[in-house]
């Protein structure tokens, strides 16, 4: 049996489960833990999912923008299914992909003998064995270490459990609705990467971030396929200090966003819906993993900032709304790019083309600016 890797000093490293930790779990909680992690990481794929995969398969599609924007509803679809739903789909609703919040909250309605802290920050941030989960000064990054294709690296994430964000979630969601209209073989041929170099990252916006930035371009008003972030409100991360809506990444179709949500009403919204949104999940209360993060913080630093409690109780009125505007798009400049179809075309169907692609690998976790979405 295999078991998650405990958490290790900063950059944070969780590599799913290690055969030789098992031998270093003496707490009966932890090998509880690892215990069922590891059951739901083997629960096979249902029908459902199994059709799925084999639909990707098809390489058959007509290569055009209306087929990409099915395979990103397709995607979107799964990832987003919640509840009884979910576990029809997946085998449990704890399989698939999650935010840190849900996942943890799922996790202590069903296992509440051996409930998430913030001291469990290796299951809270879990992913398949054959992936491995890093947080450090340049942001997320889920790097897949297997012996796979792309096509099967991708399938083993979707089937989780994986705790990743929305910037993950629109990476894959890019690739997804690429593997919809090219089909895995394809995809596989023409994608190919060296053990440990395809990875996922929050930077969807930068080329060393985001494998496929190539396809992608400055947007403008044809580009019917986009990529886009949208801020919340300044003061959110002192309202909010372990949430999870500071910022949104999307996938823009036709001028409606879709957005990793599961759960919610809709996860797909226009603009002015996800702007409302935004605003809404700032009103909430704090939320347990807001006062996890703090006591954590108080471990180590006794004098917090005087704005987490300036805030604290802060619900933003309509017009304090409309006033940040200004704001939160200057921060979100840049950050909207438009999908470039014929440029992936021209890749794929350029015999020059067909190199390894891991020539474009860098290594993200090393070099990437240490700047994350700091403004």
């Amino acid at each position: 049996m295999s078991t998650p890797l405990a958490a290790s000093s900063s950059p944070t490293k969780f590599i799913g489960f290690l055969p030789a930790i098992a031998e270093k779990l003496i707490n009966e909680d932890e090998q509880q833990r690892a215990r069922i992690l590891s059951e739901l990481h083997d629960i096979p794929p249902s029908h459902y999912l199994e059709a799925y995969f084999d639909e990707l398969k098809d390489f058959s599609r007509p290569r055009t923008e209306d087929t990409i924007i099915e395979g990103a509803c397709r995607f979107a679809f799964f990832t987003n299914l919640d509840g009884p739903k979910r576990a029809k789909y997946y085998g449990s609703e704890l399989k698939g992909l999650h935010y840190v919040d849900s996942f943890t909250e799922l996790w202590n309605s069903h296992y509440p003998t051996v409930r998430l802290t913030a001291a469990h920050m290796d299951v809270k941030r879990v992913c398949p064995p054959s992936w491995s989960s890093v947080k450090g000064d340049s942001g997320w990054t889920l790097t897949y270490r297997g012996e796979g294709t792309t096509s099967q690296a991708l399938n083993e994430l979707l089937l989780g459990p994986t705790v990743l964000d929305c910037g993950l979630w629109t990476e894959m969601a890019e690739w997804n609705k690429i593997r919809w209209m090219l089909g895995d073989p394809e995809v596989d041929l023409k994608f190919k990467f060296r053990k440990g170099e395809f990875y996922l990252t929050q930077r969807c916006f930068t080329p060393r971030g985001n494998l496929l930035y190539r396809f992608y371009d400055p947007v403008e008003e044809k580009h019917r396929i986009r990529v886009r972030l949208v801020f919340n409100h300044a003061t959110y991360s002192y309202k909010h200090p372990g949430g999870m809506a500071r910022l949104f990444h999307a996938l823009e179709v036709d001028g409606r966003c879709m957005i990793f949500s599961p759960g919610a009403f809709s996860h797909i919204l226009t603009p002015v819906e996800l702007d409302q949104l935004l605003k809404e999940l700032y009103n909430e209360p704090r939320t347990i993993a807001d006062l996890e993060e703090l006591y954590v913080r108080r471990q180590f630093d006794s004098t917090l900032p005087e704005e987490l409690e300036t805030y604290e109780a802060t619900k933003l009125t309509d017009d304090e709304w409309e006033k940040s505007f200004p704001e939160r798009l200057r921060k979100a400049w840049g950050r909207h790019l438009g999908f470039n179809l014929s440029s992936l075309v021209s890749y794929i169907e350029n015999p020059l083309a067909v190199d390894d692609a891991s020539e474009q690998h860098i290594e993200c976790n090393e070099i990437l600016p240490k700047i994350y979405y700091s403004s």
